[in-house]
């Protein structure tokens, strides 16, 4: 203890004894920011400081010249300079240079949504748990915001793939300053909205501590923003209050979690008193008991709910949970939660470049991982939903709009039915088993999905689209590029985007209708048939060709948007003939370039004025640039968008993913990974994905077959009725939850044949498998064509090998050889009919019709091995240009960019695997 707060406590204790004594009247003790301590003393009859009875503080302690005593009469006391010393506490540990907050405990209304996350002591895990519950939360369709407070150090910029390197935003440091600066700052634009593979189907909202990550003058702008910020005194509290009112307002979260400073500190004093409910994350060590017993008495004084965690350890846990228990009950008492969290490797690699999706998704969903943990999210989960008062069956059935997942089509002729019309008269009459009636009703109703005349209309929308968790994210403006596979849903997509039925559905969903979006097709191919240029004067001058570009934006908004130009004279149709030449020359008069170029900030300004924001959008590119001219034309292209200086109008590129890994002219290729959309399906967007098809067609029936068939005990039959709809739409998806789509698909397709390792699998699993390319993704197209061989096999086949048993569609059927062949041969004959894929044909060809030597018909090739294959291919079509002018090289990239094949390395050696979609095909 300080000795003057020694001497102070000693000397009220011997002037309360003179005051009993009728030695003195009254007195007051306050300390000094300096140490100094001053002593007024109210008498008649004492004057002086040796005429007091003192029995606990030594004469010689009042020689300290740092004593200021000062005696006045009982009529001086009433005086106004003296009396309201006297009106309150006898002792004052006067003002404070820091920690005001954490000292001086305040009388505040508690927000109760908000939770901190506090350690006294790094090392804890506490920024990863929190990020990791934010996850669990979103998934479990909460609206989440997540805000840094750890100012000095802070990481939650690190997770959910938010590290842009080459547009960062400013956060919370930033936000307060301008705030005082401007007073008109949008807090939507110092907040991240994290992409759906964390949030799933609900919303994660990142406030960062600030913009430390993009160069050096950003971090000292940071620096000198926190340095005039304001961390010491109480007025720190109402700072957090306004800045947590700015954000009920503006994202009305569920729950926001704070991740707080380590130590004692005066944010965290600040954040405690407003908080509804603090997580202490702590060791059991001796450097961590201090500020364990000091926070868990902070918070009982201060009446705040607060759960502990021990944390982390890695043995005798028993043993040291129930010390951490006696511990914390001892100070906060017993109506405080404790948990612990034992080490989890794979969290060491969340938020690095070492993390793994899969790793994540099994963690949180509790399939690996610490029991520990999932025993915390839920209590976490079930205090956050009686905080906003309504559970997830409730708020979800309450939903206005569609779960959360992306849209395939399914068929141009589908329109909704009841359940009644789902059975036709003949089949509700007939004998046929009730499994039968089902795969009756889905034969004719699988979808045609190389179909491209679909007609988007609202009732396609509403009932036969499907939506997707990656579609959200082509509302968060730094995700510029959407990569997708032949099969992915790619241009369906797009063209959905152009119908105001669809994007105001998916405005709703993102939380973005009050930004006031608007969309705009800039490559209509089918209207322009228009081809890009390639010119050898040009094609290598990246300079014109990124101006090229700002022209066809413009032209663009310019004639088919909603803005009229003052310079009509430069716009071109590009339906012209001669739209190239006219183009080039346009570009090449800089008085005329200099007319759309300053245009286009007057857009930019002119939506900026409205309050607007205009997305463009390109697709198909692949038919306006060919495949040989995306390094030269394509990538320009990438670099504009990514540095888009128009900060009001947001490209969005819809890329084929093989000709984009096949870009060599980026430098720091890897640094876009944050602004990408990855379109590749999910194992269970895809089975929710069929699953829908069922409850569109034979809803009836096919829970007629499930109340006849036992599911897993962890659902209901009601639950999967209730998740199938909203308030006002029947939507027929199942959210993306592994522990409500497993069973039913294990169910439709029953068990899978014993192995002879004896190793146990489900449907789930192996259907999943038998699918995958050579990266372990999955496309539609082949999936539903195996389900449609898979179908008639069955019925050709089940009276005399009966694989069927008790299922709808015996997984046998869907894994045999033939059905496995069948599926993929339309699947790869559009893949390689797409420009650019021609060495693909060849390739699979060869291998299919066994034109090439049978020692290469092997799951796994050695470097060499399957460069002699790639040789004996070359031969076999010798005379082919495309052929001839590739390498050898370059014909494994395309292989690898298709995901035919993958590289990967077994000590300094590197060997391919070819995708196992497509062995039985191959007849490997």
């Amino acid at each position: 203890m300080l000795k003057s707060i020694s001497l102070m406590n000693r000397l009220e204790n011997d002037l309360n004894k003179n005051v009993a004594s009728n030695i003195i009247s009254d007195f007051f003790i306050e300390l000094r920011i300096n140490q100094k301590v001053s002593i007024h003393v109210v008498s008649e009859l004492v004057q002086n400081k040796n005429k007091l009875i003192l029995t606990d503080v030594e004469p010689q302690e009042l020689e300290n010249s740092n004593l200021i005593f000062s005696f006045i009469t009982v009529e001086q006391s009433q005086d106004d300079d003296f009396r309201h010393l006297f009106e309150g506490e006898k002792v004052s540990l006067g003002l404070k240079r820091s920690l005001s907050a954490l000292l001086q405990s305040k009388n505040i209304e508690k927000k109760q949504n908000v939770m901190t996350f506090f350690s006294y002591k790094g090392g804890v895990g506490r920024t990863t748990s929190l990020a990791m519950t934010a996850t669990y939360l979103s998934r479990k369709g909460k609206n989440v915001f997540v805000m840094d407070c750890d100012f000095e150090a802070p990481g939650l910029i690190n997770f959910f793939n938010s590290s842009q390197s080459e547009q960062q935003k400013n956060g919370l440091v930033e936000y307060l300053n301008d705030q005082l600066f401007t007073k008109s700052d949008d807090i939507d634009d110092y907040v991240y909205n994290i992409e759906k593979s964390y949030s799933g189907t609900g919303t994660i909202n990142l406030m960062p501590a600030g913009n430390v990550l993009s160069n050096d003058n950003d971090l000292d702008s940071y620096l000198e923003g926190l340095a005039k910020i304001d961390l010491q005194g109480l007025r720190l509290i109402n700072i957090f209050e306004n800045l947590i009112d700015d954000i009920q307002s503006k994202f009305n979260p569920d729950v926001i979690l704070i991740d707080s400073r380590t130590g004692f500190n005066n944010i965290f004093g600040a954040l405690a008193q407003i908080s509804g409910h603090v997580v202490v994350l702590a060791g059991d060590d001796i450097q961590n008991q201090p500020g364990v017993e000091y926070v868990s008495k902070l918070l009982k004084e201060i009446e705040v709910n607060a759960s502990f965690v021990l944390s982390i350890i890695t043995s005798n846990y028993s043993r040291r949970y129930n010390n951490f228990v006696k511990q914390i009950q001892s100070v906060y008492g017993y109506d405080s939660e404790v948990f612990y969290f034992d080490r989890v490797n794979t969290l060491e690699f969340i938020g690095t470049p070492l993390g793994d999706d899969d790793d994540l998704d099994d963690f949180i969903n509790g399939e690996s991982g610490s029991a520990q943990y999932q025993k915390f999210f839920k209590y976490v989960e079930e205090t956050t939903s009686a905080i906003t008062g309504i559970g997830m069956t409730e708020r979800e059935a309450n939903s206005e709009s569609p779960t959360d997942e992306e849209y395939i089509t399914l068929s141009p002729s589908e329109t909704p039915v009841t359940e009644e019309e789902t059975i036709s008269p003949a089949t509700r009459n007939s004998t046929i088993s009730l499994q039968d009636k089902i795969l009756n009703e889905i034969t004719n109703k699988l979808p045609d999905l190389y179909a491209e005349n679909i007609t988007y209309d609202k009732e396609y929308i509403d009932n036969i689209f499907y939506v997707r968790p990656c579609m959200e994210d082509f509302l968060i403006p730094e995700k510029i590029i959407l990569l997708g596979d032949k099969g992915t849903g790619k241009t369906a997509f797009y063209k959905a985007l152009q119908m105001d039925t669809f994007f105001h559905l998916l405005e709703e969903k993102a939380q973005k209708r009050h930004l006031k979006y608007k969309v705009l097709n800039v490559t209509d191919f089918e209207s322009d048939t228009f081809e890009v240029f390639d010119s050898n004067d040009y094609i290598k001058d990246e300079l014109f060709i990124k101006k090229f570009w700002m022209f066809f934006i413009w032209n663009a908004i310019c004639s088919r948007g909603d803005f009229t130009s003052n310079n009509k004279n430069c716009i071109i149709d590009l339906k012209d003939t001669n739209a190239i030449d006219k183009i080039i020359k346009l570009i090449n008069n800089n008085e005329l370039f200099s007319k759309v170029e300053n245009e286009l900030m007057e857009i930019n300004n002119a939506l900026k004025s409205s309050d607007e924001r205009l997305i463009i959008t390109f697709d198909q590119l692949d038919d306006i640039v060919k495949p040989y001219l995306w390094n030269d034309i394509i990538s320009p292209l990438v670099k504009l968008c990514i540095r888009f200086r128009w900060d009001h109008i947001f490209p969005k590129l819809f890329l084929r993913r093989d000709l984009y890994e096949r870009l060599g002219n980026l430098t720091n290729k890897n640094s876009f990974k944050t602004r990408i959309i990855n379109l590749e399906w999910s194992q269970n967007e895809m089975f929710s994905y069929f699953l829908k098809i069922v409850f569109l067609n034979c809803k009836y029936d096919f829970f007629n077959y499930l109340e006849t068939h036992p599911l897993s005990s962890e659902i209901s039959i009601q639950q999967i009725k209730q998740k199938l709809k909203t308030k006002t739409i029947e939507h027929n998806q199942l959210p993306l939850d592994t522990y409500l789509i497993k069973p039913i698909i294990n169910l439709f397709f029953g068990e899978p044949k014993p192995r002879r390792n004896g190793q146990v699998s489900t449907a789930y699993d192996d259907l999943y498998r038998n699918i995958q390319s050579a990266d372990k993704t999955v496309n539609l197209r082949p999936f539903i064509d195996l389900i449609t061989y898979a179908i008639k096999e069955q019925h050709e086949q089940d009276y005399k090998k009966n694989f069927r048993k008790n299922s709808i569609l015996g997984l046998a059927y869907c894994t045999s050889r033939e059905v496995r062949k069948n599926a993929v041969i339309q699947y790869l004959g559009d893949l390689w009919g797409e420009q650019g894929n021609e060495l693909v044909r060849y390739f699979c060809q060869d291998l299919s019709n066994n034109k090439v030597n049978r020692s290469y018909k092997k799951n796994r090739l050695d470097e060499s091995v399957f460069e002699k294959l790639l040789l004996e291919i070359k031969e076999n079509h010798k005379d082919n240009k495309a052929i001839k002018a590739s390498s050898i090289e370059e014909f494994k990239q395309i292989l690898i960019a298709n995901k035919i094949i993958t590289p990967y390395m077994v000590g300094s050696k590197i060997r391919y695997d070819f995708a196992y979609l497509y062995t039985n095909y191959f007849g490997i």
